[in-house]
């Protein structure tokens, strides 16, 4: 098998391509028919025209070539667009938004948990509270994933609303152990997979954080329920009320 096509033959689901799909049901990554305006309400960048002229399922196979492809437009001239997630660009303007003359097709993910489609994103929130960081982060490399990472305001937000609406949390204060820390001598906040830094001077932390001093041991960040799940700065020691956010690996 080549593995450079395990993302990218798809699975399309549409009243105009039900012809197609004997041919792709082997898929790994699959693709499901939106109607335009919802297509428009994601707010996703156009990253690139694919080739042109080219067959529905051909386009399909460019936006799984492209990681940060999460929906593509075809039409019946066989124009082919590719959408997503396209950082440092943020906050997400609503780049040359799809027309009503193209089809649109999201990302429908395998994954068996929370999947944002927006971005690509597979979550695994763990109904339960642990007593260590330990036990938290090997809860998540059981699960095959690591501590949730991110990198705009919009996908903090909306992590946000999907925890407080699913997993309300009633006479507990509990801390998110997300995966970024603090490099402690500077105070520069990083992810950890990646070393990509977190601005401390951004909107996803909470008022008047983060506030540890250098030796101060407030080494990691947690989605704070306190702050309404914004960002604080904790020991990496705490005992109690501790929770945890995995993100799952879906670029394979």
């Amino acid at each position: 098998m080549n593995l450079a096509f395990t993302r990218t033959t798809c699975l399309l689901t549409s009243l105009h391509v039900l012809s197609l799909l004997p041919t792709v049901s082997r898929a790994s990554s699959h693709y499901k028919g939106l109607t335009t305006p919802k297509a428009v309400e994601l707010k996703l960048l156009l990253l690139e025209k694919g080739p042109g002229a080219v067959t529905l399922l051909s386009c399909a196979r460019s936006c799984g070539q492209n990681r940060k492809c999460t929906m593509f437009l075809h039409n019946r001239f066989k124009l082919c667009l590719l959408y997503g997630v396209d950082y440092p660009r943020s906050p997400f303007p609503q780049d040359k938004p799809p027309s009503a003359e193209f089809n649109a097709y999201y990302l429908r993910s395998e994954c068996p948990y929370i999947f944002i489609r927006q971005f690509n994103k597979c979550i695994y929130l763990p109904y339960k509270l642990f007593s260590n960081l330990s036990t938290i982060t090997s809860t998540c490399s059981n699960h095959g994933g690591k501590l949730l990472q991110f990198h705009t305001t919009k996908e903090l937000t909306v992590i946000r609303n999907y925890i407080k609406k699913k997993y309300p949390v009633s006479g507990r204060e509990v801390k998110y152990y997300i995966g970024a820390f603090a490099l402690d001598a500077s105070r520069t906040f990083v992810w950890q997979s990646s070393s990509r830094s977190l601005p401390v001077s951004d909107a996803m932390w909470g008022s008047g954080q983060p506030d540890g001093a250098v030796g101060s041991g407030d080494n990691c960040v947690v989605m704070d329920q306190q702050l309404d799940y914004l960002l604080n700065d904790v020991s990496c020691q705490l005992q109690k009320d501790m929770g945890t956010i995995c993100q799952l690996d879906m670029s394979q």
